[in-house]
C-alpha cells in the first residue's frame, strides 16, 4: 500500500543519530514485519528499528556517519522487500572541476529523501535516487541552486540532435560556454577601461589628462566592483557555501584573493591614504577575476572537446522514421515507432532502430558503434543497428528493437555510467583536496605576516607594510591551484572512455580503466572468442548397434536442446531444421553446467553432453572404436547421444578460428603478457586450435573444462600475483569473467548487458582485447602525468609566489599574474589529457 514518506536523515539527534521513515512494500503480515525489524536490527550503523504491517513503513534510527539511507534501503531490499524509488538526471551548471562536482554532490546527499547521488564533470550530469513520497526533482533542482550551481531538468538520453535543412546534426549551444562568454566580455572589457587609466601618465599628454586623478580613480573603483562583485559574484558565493559545508574549494581562494585586494583598494581611496605608501589594487582586483574566468573558458571549450565522443553517442538518432503501415508510407517521431513496425532507410539516411533486413541491398557505415572503419555489406536477414549510416542503397527493415532497447541508446546509457563513476587513484587527489584550501589559506596568512613585519622594511621600504603583506598573500592564494589536482584523473578517464567507446571497447567504469593497466595474465576462452562461436554439425555418427535411425536421433536431440543458447545446441538444433525434421516437445529440461543437458520427448528419457556425462550414468561409448578415435583426433568437438539409457550417436561439431585471432594472440605476445587459452572441448581439439593460434599445446592450453575449472583458473593465476583479464562470451564463463581483475566480454548489439563483465567488446571483436589494454595504459599513463604536473606545479609555484626568491632574484610576482599562472595550470591538465583522443591502440 503507498504510504507516505517522512525522512528526517537530515536532523541528527543529540547523539548523533538520524530518524528515517521507509515505505515499505511487499509485506503480507506481521511475520514478514518482525523479519524486517530483526534484520535491519543486525545491520552495522542501526541503532534501532521498528516496523508496522499495518502503516506499511519501518522507522529507523541510524548514525549517518555509519550507514546511508540508500544502504538502508538496500538493506530492506536483501530481506527480501522494497523500498519504493525513483531515479532522475539533472544538468549541473558552473562545475568547473572536481571540488565542484564534490560540493553538488554533498547538497544533493544531504537533501530528504535522496537515497543516492553520482556527479559527474562531463557530461555534468547528477543522478539522484530518492524517495517519490518524500522529495521530488525540483527540491533537488533547489538544493543545487543552493549550493551556488544551476540545475535542469537534461534531455532524455540518445535524444536525437536537431537538423538542420540540409539533413545535418547541428551543433547544440553550450549554455556554460554562453554564459562565460558574456562574462568574460565584460571583465575584459572592465579591466582594459582600468589599466587604460592606470597608464595615462605614460601613454603622453592629452589622453584623458582632462579627467582628474581622483576621478579616474572612482571610475576605476567602480568598473573593478563591477568586475569583482557583479561578473565574480559566483565564487563569492560558493566560497560562502562551501565554508558552510566545511568544504572550502577553489573559490575560496579566488574569493579571498580578489576581495582583499578591492578591498583594501576602496578603504585607501575612501580613506585618502598616501598612493606612494598604499596603492590602489583595483587592477590586480579585476584581472583576477578575469584571468580566472578567461581560464575557465578555455577549460569549458576543453572538457567539452573531451566528451564529444560520449556526446556523439548519445545524439545518433534521427528525429524521424519513414515507416510502412497499412499499406503506405509515413514518416513519424522516433517516439512513435513500435517493435515490428516496418522501416525505409534510402542511401545516406542514419538507421533510426535496430532491425533486421527484409529486401534490399547496401553497406552500411558502423564506425560510430564498432569503430570498424570499413562499411559493412547488408543484405536480406542482416541485422542493422540504430546510429548507423547508410551509405548507398535502401534498406527495408522491421524494427526489433526501439528508444531505449536499441543498440546506440544501451551503449549511451553504458557510457554514462561509466563516466558517473571514479578511479581509485582520484581518492588520493581528493583527500588532498580536501586539506588543501584550508592549508593554502593559512600558509598565505603567515606569508602576509612575514612580510608585513619584518620583510617590508628591508625589501619594499617605498610601500607599507600592509600592502606588501597583501600582495604576497594574495599572490599564495591565487597560485595555488587545487582545481589541477582534481581535474587530473577524470579528464584521462573521460577521454580514456570516449577513445574506447569509439573503437568498440565499451568500459564499465572508471576503475576498470585503471586496472587494465595492469594486467600482466591473459584467459582467452575458446568457443565464442577466439573462435567464430557458430559453431556447425558437420556429421552424425550412429553407434553400430543403434537402435534408432540417424534422422530420429537428431530430431530427439533437436526437441531438446531447441531452447538452450549454448552454441552445440544451437548447432544441433539448425541442423534438424534445415533438414526440417519434425521437432516434438520436449518436458524435464535440466542443463548441467560444463556436461551436457536433459530431457524427456516422447516418453523417452534424451542423455546429450560429454563423454564424461556418458560415464557418470553408466553409458558405455566404447562400441564406436575407431569411429570416436578417428573423430577424436581433429579439432571438433564431440557431444554423445543417448535415448532410453543407450548411447545412440555422437555429433562431430566444428568451429572456425575468427580471422584475427592469431594475430591477436601475436600482439598481446609482443606486449610480454601470459597468455591461456580455456577449453571445454576434448585434448585434440583444444590443441588443434592452439597450434593454428601459435600457442604452446602443452603450457599453454588448459581442456575439458567446466565453468568452476575456469573460475579455479582465474582464483589460482591471482594467488600466484598476477593481475588477470578473462575473455569470453559470457555464456558458460560468466563465474571466471566476475571473478577476473578484468572481465572482457564479446557482445553484440542485441547483447550489451555487462552485468559480469567490466568490459564490452563490440561486434566480438577479438582484435580489441590488446587494444583494451593499451588504452588502460596509456589513459593511467595521461593520469600520472597530469598528477605529476599538479603537485611538481604547486610545490615550485607556492614558494615563488610567497616571495621565497625575492633576496636573491628580487623576484616579486603580483596577484594578478599569480592568477594568470593558476589558470593556466589547469587549462595545461585538460590539454593534455585531450591528448588521448588522438591515440593510436595499435
Amino acid at each position: 500500500m503507498p504510504m507516505i514518506a517522512t525522512v528526517q536523515n537530515s536532523l541528527p539527534s543529540d547523539h548523533g543519530l538520524a530518524q528515517a521513515s521507509l515505505p515499505v512494500e511487499g509485506m503480507h503480515c506481521t511475520g514478514c514485519a518482525q523479519s524486517i525489524q530483526m534484520g535491519l536490527g543486525t545491520v552495522a550503523g542501526v541503532a534501532s528499528a521498528a516496523v508496522s504491517y499495518a502503516a506499511g513503513q519501518a522507522e529507523v534510527q541510524f548514525d549517518p556517519r555509519q550507514i546511508s539511507l540508500g544502504s538502508l534501503a538496500s538493506a530492506v531490499a536483501d530481506l527480501g522487500y522494497a523500498v519504493p524509488r525513483a531515479e532522475t538526471e539533472l544538468a549541473i551548471g558552473g562545475m568547473t572541476c572536481t571540488g565542484c562536482v564534490q560540493a553538488v554532490q554533498q547538497a544533493l546527499n544531504g537533501t530528504e529523501g535522496v537515497l543516492e547521488a553520482r556527479v559527474s564533470l562531463t557530461p555534468p550530469l547528477a543522478t539522484v535516487t530518492y524517495l517519490p513520497h518524500a522529495t521530488n526533482p525540483e527540491a533537488l533542482a533547489t538544493s543545487v541552486d543552493r549550493a551556488g550551481y544551476e540545475a535542469s531538468r537534461p534531455e532524455p538520453a540518445g535524444e536525437p540532435a536537431a537538423v538542420t535543412e540540409g539533413g545535418e546534426q547541428a551543433a547544440k549551444p553550450d549554455p556554460e560556454l554562453r554564459a562565460r562568454r558574456l562574462q568574460l566580455a565584460i571583465a575584459i572589457a572592465c579591466s582594459a577601461a582600468i589599466m587604460l587609466l592606470n597608464m595615462t601618465a605614460m601613454l603622453g599628454p592629452g589622453l584623458l589628462q582632462w579627467l582628474p586623478v581622483a576621478a579616474r580613480e572612482w571610475v576605476g573603483a567602480v568598473l573593478g566592483s563591477i568586475v569583482v562583485l557583479i561578473v565574480g559574484r559566483e565564487f563569492h558565493v560558493r566560497a560562502v557555501q562551501s565554508l558552510r559545508r566545511g568544504f572550502p574549494g577553489m573559490d575560496v581562494l579566488v574569493s579571498l584573493g580578489s576581495l582583499v585586494a578591492w578591498g583594501t583598494s576602496l578603504t585607501t581611496l575612501i580613506l585618502g591614504l598616501d598612493r606612494t605608501l598604499f596603492p590602489l589594487f583595483f587592477e590586480s582586483a579585476a584581472f583576477i577575476i578575469t584571468f580566472i574566468y578567461l581560464g575557465r573558458y578555455l577549460e569549458a571549450g576543453a572538457r567539452r572537446q573531451t566528451g564529444e565522443a560520449i556526446a556523439a553517442l548519445m545524439t545518433l538518432q534521427p528525429t524521424q522514421a519513414v515507416v510502412e503501415r497499412s499499406g503506405r508510407q509515413q514518416t513519424l517521431p522516433l517516439a512513435e515507432l513500435v517493435v515490428g513496425d516496418t522501416v525505409l532507410v534510402r542511401a545516406g539516411d542514419t538507421v533510426p532502430v535496430d532491425g533486421t533486413v527484409l529486401d534490399g541491398s547496401s553497406s552500411v557505415d558502423e564506425s560510430m558503434l564498432t569503430g570498424e572503419s570499413l562499411p559493412v555489406p547488408k543484405h536480406t536477414g542482416d541485422e542493422v543497428w540504430s546510429g548507423t549510416s547508410n551509405l548507398d542503397g535502401s534498406l527495408r527493415f522491421r524494427a526489433d528493437a526501439v528508444g531505449s532497447e536499441t543498440a546506440a541508446a544501451r551503449i549511451a546509457t553504458t557510457v554514462r555510467q561509466a563516466l558517473m563513476s571514479q578511479a581509485p587513484v582520484q581518492s588520493l587527489a581528493d583527500r588532498i583536496a580536501r586539506v588543501f584550501v584550508p592549508i593554502i589559506v593559512a600558509l598565505a596568512t603567515v606569508c602576509g605576516l612575514i612580510w608585513g613585519f619584518w620583510g617590508a622594511a628591508q625589501y619594499y621600504p617605498d610601500l607599507a607594510p600592509a600592502s606588501v603583506s597583501l600582495i604576497f598573500a594574495s599572490a599564495v592564494l591565487l597560485i595555488s591551484c587545487p582545481c589541477a589536482l582534481g581535474l587530473a584523473t577524470p579528464t584521462a578517464m573521460i577521454a580514456g572512455t570516449s577513445l574506447g567507446a569509439r573503437r568498440g571497447i565499451l568500459v564499465k567504469d572508471a576503475a576498470t580503466l585503471q586496472r587494465l593497466s595492469t594486467i600482466d595474465t591473459v584467459l582467452l576462452d575458446k568457443t565464442g572468442t577466439v573462435t567464430e562461436g557458430a559453431l556447425q554439425l558437420e556429421k552424425l555418427v550412429p553407434s553400430p548397434q543403434a537402435a534408432l535411425d540417424p534422422d530420429r536421433i537428431l530430431s530427439l536431440a533437436a526437441a531438446v536442446l531447441e531452447g538452450s543458447a549454448h552454441p552445440v545446441a544451437r548447432a544441433i538444433a539448425a541442423e534438424a531444421e534445415q533438414r526440417e525434421l519434425p521437432m516434438p516437445p520436449a518436458s524435464g529440461f535440466h542443463s548441467m553446467a560444463g556436461l551436457g543437458v536433459e530431457g524427456t520427448v516422447e516418453g523417452s528419457a534424451v542423455l546429450i553432453g560429454s563423454q564424461e556425462l556418458m560415464d557418470q550414468h553408466g553409458l558405455s561409448t566404447a562400441e564406436f572404436g575407431t569411429l570416436l578415435s578417428e573423430a577424436e583426433a581433429g579439432p571438433a568437438s564431440i557431444t554423445f547421444v543417448a535415448v532410453a539409457n543407450r548411447v545412440e550417436a555422437f555429433a562431430v561439431v566444428a568451429d572456425s578460428l575468427r580471422r584475427e585471432a592469431a594475430d591477436t594472440v601475436t600482439a598481446l605476445r609482443a606486449r610480454g603478457l601470459e597468455i591461456r587459452m580455456l577449453s571445454g572441448d576434448h585434448d585434440r581439439a583444444a590443441a588443434a586450435a592452439a597450434t593454428a593460434l601459435g600457442l604452446d599445446p602443452s603450457r599453454e592450453v588448459r581442456s575439458r573444462l567446466r565453468p568452476e575449472d575456469k573460475l579455479s583458473i582465474v582464483t589460482e593465476f591471482q594467488a600466484a600475483g598476477h593481475q588477470v583479464a578473462m575473455a569470453g562470451d559470457g555464456v558458460n564463463d560468466a563465474p571466471a569473467l566476475a571473478r577476473a581483475d578484468v572481465g572482457l566480454a564479446m557482445v553484440s548489439g542485441h547483447n550489451l548487458a555487462l552485468q559480469t563483465a567490466d568490459v564490452g567488446i563490440l561486434n566480438n571483436q577479438i582484435s580489441r582485447i590488446p587494444e583494451a589494454l593499451r588504452l588502460g595504459q596509456r589513459t593511467m599513463r595521461v593520469v600520472r602525468q597530469n598528477l605529476f604536473w599538479a603537485f611538481a606545479y604547486n610545490v615550485a609555484a607556492i614558494p615563488l609566489a610567497a616571495g621565497l626568491f625575492v633576496p636573491w632574484l628580487g623576484l616579486k610576482l603580483e596577484p594578478q599574474f599569480a592568477a594568470a599562472i593558476m589558470a593556466v595550470s589547469s587549462i595545461i591538465v585538460v590539454r593534455n589529457s585531450l591528448r588521448i583522443r588522438g591515440f593510436s591502440l595499435h
